[in-house]
């Protein structure tokens, strides 16, 4: 690299011509520094352009003063000149350039000139344009319509193609749907028809085994031992229905066993006139009958007055089950829910037992059972654990229960005084006068009988029950609750009115005349108790 220091006075030096004189050495003549060259001749500006322009712009600035360039714009204007190649060591394009352009000038100008006459030729074919873009438009909109026209029959003919093959699709699924609904119908009218034939059979089976029930029942006792093996033989046939049976068999008294009476079953529509002319006929008043019925139907115990209960435990069997009800005599031997099974002592099978079996066995009929003289028992002992019998789910829903209490209890001290709503005691009153009933039997006339089928009573739907219990006042104990809700349900065969007023009336939510006299006589029971 050259040293470019001091070139800006640099010396120059005269030249030896005895240098050419002397002996070359590999050809080449060698000078010696010093000796060789002459003298100094002169001093020269060698610098670089750009450092020459600097120095002389800065000599003039000195010269001008104010009025001159600053350092800044004087190192900017030489630093211009040297980028542009304009300095004198530069600039050797500018000559051809300049020649060149003595000519490309005006045949650029020429050019230019001839561009302008162009868009002003073409500024004038307007019109033409406008008819050329008006065809177009036409010859665009006509080709769009054939298109359009063509595709749209193309497709419509692809739809209607399709639309072929749906309909044949939907006609062949049509014809399975129709041998399908065909055949499901078939399949389920043979499903009813078995249905009803199981039922009948069912329904024929269980007549049977109660007309058979019935004449074992009446068999004299001297046929105790064949009785006890068709019995044992029949249990070990029946199956889950052979334990039932076995105690609904057992021998007893005629007043203690169940009656399997073969009778039609009436409607349910013909019940509440059927009850009213039953009430009439013996000489009831409707109402204590009614009330009876809901609770005993809603699974609560029914307490009468000794002296009067079984008759209308009697009328209230011929206008629900056809006059069939047993007694259970109650004896001093009761001291625990137990011993309403099986009979202290002999362990005979009570009359209950009979009939809660008897109810299992034919659980389209109503089995009606009356517990006879709770007075003559300890009461306190076993009659809450019984109210929680009633109250189980495996209690048979046709199974009645109703109940006697007279004077002088056998054991003052243990007779159960809990609340009045466990049961619903009743005080039923014979009309005065001659009833119906005196006058038929007096002549030998036949009294008439009702059965009701059990699984078909009328019951509200659950909505109904729920509307039922949110009109009750709150407040309201949840045994109450579940007295009305019960009581609702038994009694919705005599209308929603009438079923609403009887269960809150059986919830002690409200009163009447025939259950305010059943609970004063039953306050005066317990009170003289002693």
């Amino acid at each position: 690299m050259a040293n470019i220091e001091e070139l800006e006075r640099l010396e120059t030096y005269g030249f030896d011509e005895r240098l050419f004189e002397g002996e070359r050495i590999d050809d080449r003549w060698i000078a010696v520094p010093g000796l060789s060259i002459g003298v100094a001749l002169d001093v020269v500006n060698w610098c670089r352009d750009a450092d020459f322009l600097d120095t002389v712009l800065k000599r003039l600035r000195k010269i001008n003063g104010a009025g001159a360039l600053t350092r800044a714009q004087i190192t900017q204007v030489v630093m211009q000149l040297d980028r542009g190649e304009l300095m004198p060591a530069g600039g050797a394009d500018l000559d051809p350039m300049a020649t060149r352009l003595r000519d490309f000038a005006p045949a650029l100008n020429n050019n230019l000139e001839k561009v302008d006459e162009i868009v002003t030729a073409l500024a004038d074919l307007g019109s033409v344009r406008e008819r050329l873009e008006a065809e177009i438009g036409a010859r665009r909109a006509s080709r769009e319509a054939e298109i359009r026209e063509e595709v749209e029959a193309r497709v419509l003919c692809e739809l209607e193609e399709s639309l072929a093959d749906l309909n044949a699709e939907r006609d062949r699924l049509a014809q399975e749907a129709a041998v399908l609904q065909s055949a499901a119908e078939e399949a389920k009218a043979e499903v009813e028809a078995k249905r009803v034939a199981l039922e009948g059979a069912r329904s024929a089976f269980t007549e049977e085994l109660g007309l058979m029930l019935s004449e074992l029942n009446e068999a004299p006792p001297d046929a105790t031992e064949a009785l006890d093996t068709v019995v044992a033989r029949l249990v070990s046939r029946l199956g889950e229905r052979g334990g039932a049976f076995e105690v609904a068999a057992s021998r007893g008294p005629p007043w203690a066993t169940p009656r399997f009476i073969a009778a039609e079953l009436k409607s349910w529509s013909e019940f509440e006139q059927t009850l009213d002319n039953m009430a009439l006929r013996w000489g009831y008043a409707i109402d204590d009958l009614r009330f009876a019925d809901a609770a005993a139907r809603a699974g609560r115990l029914v307490l009468l007055p000794e002296e009067s209960g079984a008759r209308f435990v009697a009328c209230y069997a011929d206008a629900l089950a056809g006059g069939g009800f047993a007694r259970n005599s109650l004896d001093p031997s009761v001291i625990c829910v137990d011993d309403l099974w099986r009979q202290p002592g002999s362990v005979q099978v009570t009359a209950f037992a009979r009939v809660w079996a008897a109810a299992r066995l034919m659980p389209t009929r109503y089995h009606i059972v009356l517990l006879d003289g709770l007075h003559r028992t300890p009461t306190a002992l076993w009659l809450p654990s019984f109210f929680e019998v009633l109250d189980d789910v495996r209690r048979p829903g046709n199974l009645l229960v109703l109940a006697t209490m007279g004077e002088g209890f056998v054991d003052p001290e243990r007779v159960w005084c809990g609340r009045e709503t466990s049961l619903t005691a009743l005080t039923p009153q014979v009309s005065q006068g001659t009833s119906p009933r005196v006058l038929a039997r007096a002549s030998g006339v036949k009294q008439p009988q009702a059965c009701f089928d059990a699984l078909q009573a009328p019951v509200p739907a659950a909505t109904e029950i729920v509307n039922f219990l949110s009109s009750i006042e709150p407040g309201v104990s949840p045994m109450s609750l579940e007295v009305a809700a019960a009581a609702y349900r038994a009694a919705w065969v005599f209308g929603a009115d009438r079923a609403s007023s009887m269960a809150r009336t059986l919830a002690r939510l409200e009163e009447a005349p025939a259950l305010v006299a059943g609970a004063k006589w039953l306050a005066g029971q317990l009170k003289r108790r002693h």
